[in-house]
């Protein structure tokens, strides 16, 4: 059973990080995506209208992970303004050590795989849909209606994401 630390956690945590890395950790915690996919998203990832991102491409053999889109949040836009204002982000080896100075310092653990697991409980905890969250962080779907039969688009998935109100600053 993992530890998926709570929202004041999540705040100190923030609070640690050197201003660098500041928007980068918002991101991993708002969007659900891996490590290597925010660190790698480009300036045509983005939809700053929509605020939307779309990640590269998987591998096409892929038994779990897929092409998709997520969200980032009007708090995020709002303290940040776009991810675009960020890019290049930091390479991954300094991401991970400032989480582990970060980690250390303030005694709490996180990584970019804990912030994903925060996103997909906290989407749940809100009551969004399986299919839903399985979307926003890439997974393959798992029920037969959503393989086979359920088309999501951003513009039908964005007021379900911008109702979780993501609040961590």
């Amino acid at each position: 059973n993992r530890s998926i630390p709570d929202l004041d956690e999540i705040k100190a945590f923030h609070n640690e990080l050197n201003d660098t890395f500041k928007p980068v950790f918002i991101l991993y915690c708002v969007t659900g995506l891996r490590a290597r996919e925010l660190l790698t998203l480009t300036r045509d990832c983005v939809d700053e209208d929509l605020r939307c991102i779309y990640p590269a491409l998987h591998d096409a053999d892929s038994q779990t992970k897929h092409a998709y889109f997520t969200f980032y949040s009007e708090e995020f836009e709002r303290v940040y303004g776009s991810p675009v204002e960020y890019m290049p982000f930091p390479c991954y080896r300094r991401v991970i050590d400032e989480f582990k100075r970060a980690s250390s310092t303030c005694n709490i653990s996180i990584t970019p795989q804990v912030c994903r697991q925060w996103f997909s409980t906290t989407l749940a905890l809100q009551g969004v849909n399986s299919d839903i969250i399985n979307l926003l962080t890439g997974k393959v779907p798992g029920s037969v209606l959503a393989k086979n039969y359920l088309t999501f688009t951003p513009q039908a998935v964005k007021p379900i994401y911008d109702a979780v109100r993501f609040n961590i600053m």
